[in-house]
């Protein structure tokens, strides 16, 4: 091997070591600036327990119609009200408990444990709420349009205005409804539903969440989207009325 290979190559190993060295005492320093550092403080996750059963608040959610009764269709006749009013009854459900509610519902499934009276119905559904010492009674339904389908959407609630917490309780319901992705109406008499009337003091709301018969409606009641949109609003309504928290 010749001299110039000879330094050439001891040249590279010196030009390595270093390089090594170099990279040694890097680490080394940052090792150090780590420990001067100070510790990182740790991530606080705020746990939500559900309230004991018998301290959390108990209301009365009424998926509207059921079994022998359909309620309203749309306009095609594939939509029947019972089944949307199920399914959002349902979620809302879900959501109450999540923040600490006790939430019964007047029926659990398309069938029906009273008689096809509309009257006796409505006793049913209230009474109910009453033997479980409710605080409230919310009524969810579908409306319809008779005509102008495409023009007449979203969503009506409707309290006794001679009822002081019924109204309460639907205003805060209305109020937050606003915030779903569908049109909300003026607040209506109830009067004009039997079950608003009822000789009671239980505060009492009903929800008509939307026009089957209008195109947008029906496409929103109908996804789960939509339908947890609804259900999400209607419950922080009922929050708020309660004067619970639900950040």
């Amino acid at each position: 091997m010749g001299k110039k290979v000879v330094k050439r190559k001891l040249r590279v190993d010196r030009l390595i070591m270093l390089i090594g060295v170099c990279v040694i005492m890097i680490a080394g320093v940052i090792q150090i600036f780590r420990m001067m550092l100070p510790a990182p403080k740790p991530i606080e996750t705020e746990v939500m327990e559900y309230k004991p059963q018998e301290d959390r608040p108990i209301v009365v959610i009424d998926p509207g119609h059921g079994g022998y009764d359909g309620g309203t269709l749309s306009l095609d006749g594939t939509v029947v009200e019972k089944d949307v009013n199920m399914q959002i009854a349902s979620k809302l459900k879900n959501i109450l408990a999540y923040y600490g509610v006790e939430a019964i519902l007047t029926r659990e499934s398309d069938e029906v444990s009273w008689s096809s009276d509309n009257e006796e119905d409505l006793y049913a559904r209230l009474d109910i709420a009453n033997q479980n010492n409710a605080l409230l009674l919310v009524s969810i339904h579908c409306n319809a349009a008779e005509s102008d389908f495409e023009n007449i959407s979203g969503i009506e609630v409707y309290a006794n205005p001679e009822q002081s917490e019924s109204m309460r309780l639907a205003e805060s319901i209305n109020q937050h409804l606003s915030d779903t992705d569908l049109n909300v109406r003026e607040m209506k008499d109830g009067s004009v539903y039997h079950i608003m009337v009822f000789n009671n003091d239980l505060p009492v709301a009903l929800v008509e969440t939307g026009f089957l018969t209008n195109s947008y409606d029906l496409a929103h009641l109908t996804s789960p989207y939509g339908q947890s949109d609804v259900a999400l609003e209607v419950a922080h309504g009922i929050l708020d009325y309660l004067g619970m928290t639900y950040e």
